[in-house]
């Protein structure tokens, strides 16, 4: 699949979007689930519904800024991601329309390229690798840092003759790291999720995908809106992502409902007909799922109104997302006959 240095040439130098408000979820996309450029967003400690607007929701001022070594900021990583969107625009927007169409090819491999880029650009995503960096980071101190000798080598090789102080302060780190913030590089943060994404996009591209089409505006978004349908036969990675999910679920729109299925298995038709019941499933999804919000149009989120959720877990599923009867009966795909002499 792609990789990171493929994009990182002269022509991709960013522009000066430093200080703007950078889209965790692009605008195009919140557009499929707004109504006449209304966007109600739910927010999940406590339950409220306020209207906004594609525009000025699922955005975070200056997101995927990072600042340099020699004090210069650059968002080349908002232009990765917005490099991708464009890709993806007009492709999922044929996914959208009231003929939609299912992709493959070059087609199927943007949009999974687009999907796994959304995967880690999410809140939850930089909060997860945050974490992880740190007790990673955490762990390798430890390991230089377990006695006296190693802690004066380690200020002296930085030019410095520690305190004694300084000296018990490091030892209380070592016995206890996790009472310590550590300051991460946020460039390290991006950069890692990016590479993480073109190492996934193939457990998009690899899926057997099928439209679900409903007859009326249904369905809603949250903030991490790929929702991993866990699969009890997936032995020890049970409920550890996109490797061992039995089903992905993404809205689209308020109308349209990709679900990625094995890559053994297949629903059948490849374009159906959404239920009253699937939408309700993938809304309560959607809401157990994100971080801190959720949008759709307002007639439909407005029914979530005082429907508080607690602080969303960092790790793990959300507890009404591990479904393996999500939407029912698989078929396995023909095999393919051999021609007749």
């Amino acid at each position: 699949m792609a990789k990171l240095e493929d994009i990182k040439s002269e022509k991709d130098l960013p522009r000066d979007k430093n200080n703007a408000s950078h889209h965790y979820i692009p605008q195009f996309y919140l557009e499929g689930f707004s109504r006449n450029n209304k966007l109600a967003v739910w927010n999940r400690l406590d339950g409220s519904v306020r209207i906004s607007t594609p525009r000025n929701s699922a955005c975070q001022h200056g997101f995927n800024t990072i600042e340099l070594a020699d004090g210069n900021k650059t968002s080349l990583y908002e232009d990765i991601f917005e490099k991708f969107e464009t890709l993806a625009e007009p492709l999922i927007e044929n996914m959208r329309c009231i003929f939609p169409c299912n992709p493959y090819g070059k087609q199927k491999y943007d949009i999974s390229n687009y999907m796994s880029l959304q995967e880690v650009r999410t809140p939850l995503h930089r909060k997860r690798v945050e974490m992880q960096a740190d007790m990673l980071y955490k762990m390798e101190l430890r390991k230089e840092l377990s006695n006296r000798d190693k802690i004066l080598k380690f200020y002296r090789d930085g030019g410095t003759e520690p305190t004694e102080e300084q000296i018990q302060q490091t030892i209380d780190f070592v016995k206890n790291p996790h009472a310590v913030d550590i300051l991460l590089n946020k460039g390290h943060v991006l950069q890692m999720s990016i590479e993480s994404a073109f190492e996934i996009s193939k457990y998009f591209f690899l899926r057997n995908w099928t439209i679900l089409i409903f007859d009326k505006p249904s369905l809603i978004i949250g903030d991490a809106p790929i929702l991993e349908i866990a699969d009890p036969e997936a032995g020890f990675l049970y409920g550890h992502g996109l490797a061992g999910a039995k089903e992905l679920i993404i809205p689209l729109s308020s109308t349209i409902l990709l679900v990625m299925a094995k890559p053994k298995e297949y629903l059948n038709p490849l374009i159906m007909k959404g239920t009253y019941q699937v939408a309700e499933i993938t809304n309560r999804n959607q809401l157990e799922n994100c971080l801190s919000e959720a949008y759709g149009d307002p007639e439909i989120l407005s029914r979530y109104k005082n429907f508080k959720l607690g602080p969303r877990k960092l790790m793990g599923f959300s507890n009404t997302a591990i479904d393996p009867n999500f939407l029912g009966h698989y078929n396995k795909p023909p095999k393919k006959q051999r021609p007749q002499r």
